[in-house]
């Protein structure tokens, strides 16, 4: 539970030499945010799928720490982090060589490995709304497949899905031949995604993975739904034009619309995205 990979001893000297200022420094855990991220996503090992996530963590407080606590869903094991770390569950607690000051960032990499997947009720059984393994995946940051920081960050997760404190994003992911990808990020290359600035990261990858461009909208989703999307095409970019009105702050051209077992609406962080909206649209909600 507890891994240590020390270059070399650091003694109290080494670290008051760097606090030159005698900044005032906290022995509990710092409560910082993350900054930007830039991960690597492989689904092609024959064991189970890896993530390589180098983040940038922010002080944005007054008082230095040494010691940061994040969230990462439990069911992925760290192979290798660049400091040390102790874990409980999803709680994800980073130890720095010297403390971190007010104000100040530093980058922090990790390497883990696993599979997910959560549960929402559904009218007979559970339905699987998250998902990760080397054939399919569906995930959300609510469900911790990336480290985040923060309390509010994480409160606002709970509750919407979002983070409050937007983020930078850069993702690769490489899948099983066949295999297609879809993420709410901008598309700069083949399985290559981005964006500058972000309050949520969603991204689905599966066989039966499809899209359409029809007017002004990009479709996702399996075949037989697209050709449903299709024939609703006027109604439905009506009823994107109606949510957008409550919006204001949006102004979009175009909009991406998956098709999946959802209940999921327009998101409601629009006014922070440099990424196209995303209207998810419930199967149940046509009329086939």
């Amino acid at each position: 539970r507890y891994w240590r990979d020390w270059s070399s001893d650091v003694c109290s000297s080494d670290l008051a030499a760097q606090n030159p200022d005698n900044h005032p420094v906290t022995s509990q855990p710092g409560d910082g945010r993350i900054e930007g991220y830039d991960v690597s996503v492989d689904m092609t090992s024959a064991n189970l799928p890896t993530v390589k996530v180098k983040f940038t963590l922010r002080n944005d407080g007054d008082v230095a720490a040494d010691t940061w606590n994040l969230a990462l869903n439990h069911n992925f094991k760290i192979i290798s982090s660049s400091y040390p770390f102790v874990r409980d569950q999803d709680s994800l607690q980073i130890q720095l060589p010297a403390p971190l000051q007010g104000k100040q960032s530093v980058d922090v990499s990790l390497v883990y490995e696993g599979k997910l997947v959560t549960y929402s009720p559904g009218p007979q059984i559970p339905v699987a709304n998250q998902f990760f393994d080397q054939n399919k995946a569906r995930l959300g940051l609510y469900s911790l497949w990336l480290p985040v920081a923060g309390d509010r960050n994480l409160n606002s997760l709970t509750e919407n899905g979002s983070l409050v404190d937007p983020v930078s994003v850069h993702l690769v992911v490489k899948t099983p031949q066949g295999v297609k990808v879809y993420s709410n990020l901008t598309e700069i290359a083949a399985g290559e995604y981005s964006s500058s600035e972000t309050t949520w990261v969603y991204w689905v990858a599966s066989s039966r993975l499809t899209s359409r461009t029809i007017g002004k909208m990009q479709i996702y989703g399996t075949a037989s739904d697209i050709e449903v999307a299709n024939r609703h095409a006027v109604e439905i970019e009506g009823f994107y034009r109606m949510l957008q009105s409550f919006f204001p702050q949006v102004n979009a051209n175009s909009v991406t619309l998956l098709v999946f077992h959802s209940s999921n609406g327009l998101e409601s962080d629009l006014s922070v995205t440099d990424h196209q909206p995303i209207l998810i649209i419930p199967r149940i909600f046509f009329a086939y």
